[in-house]
């Protein structure tokens, strides 16, 4: 359970990315696209989840496509809008078309770790977030295709 970085690793670089979308059918109010947190308030030494998930709320199967590896991209910024997630400050993306499709009802979520305190070397999970105040959110899609943005969620990195 300790060492998840390489799973999250893997689900991200499956399902990041730009994205002009194809709808087999269904409205664009039907795609969600939700932000939430574990805990507001993270303590140093300690680990939140952030979890982002993408919903098709119609009947209907919904299918997008997007012209790189990219589709739902997470992010982290400081009170002061500075990026703290990605590191890179953005999204690195293959140039290769990828689909996403989600049944009538069907979710697909990302969850990613963030710890209080600085890097350290022996630990290899999470994102690590010095003392402050942050806010996450996803984009579904990379500019200049961005599909969807969810809610924003506020949190803090407390001692």
């Amino acid at each position: 359970m300790r060492n998840r970085l390489p799973v999250v690793t893997i689900v991200l670089s499956g399902l990041l990315g730009g994205c002009r979308a194809e709808r087999l059918t269904g409205k664009a109010t039907d795609l969600e696209l939700v932000a939430s947190i574990s805990t507001t308030s993270v303590r140093v030494g300690e680990t939140a989840t952030l979890t982002f998930r993408i919903r098709n709320a119609s009947t209907d199967r919904i299918a997008l496509t997007f012209p790189s590896s990219c589709q739902v991209l997470p992010y982290i910024e400081t009170a002061s809008g500075t990026r703290a997630y990605p590191a890179a400050g953005d999204w690195g993306c293959y140039a290769a078309i990828t689909n996403l499709e989600l049944a009538a009802g069907e979710e697909r979520t990302i969850a990613i770790e963030v710890r209080g305190g600085a890097p350290q070397p022996a630990v290899t999970t999470g994102v690590p977030l010095q003392q402050g105040r942050y806010h996450a959110f996803a984009l579904l899609g990379q500019a200049p295709d961005v599909r969807e943005r969810s809610n924003v969620v506020e949190f803090s990195v407390v001692p």
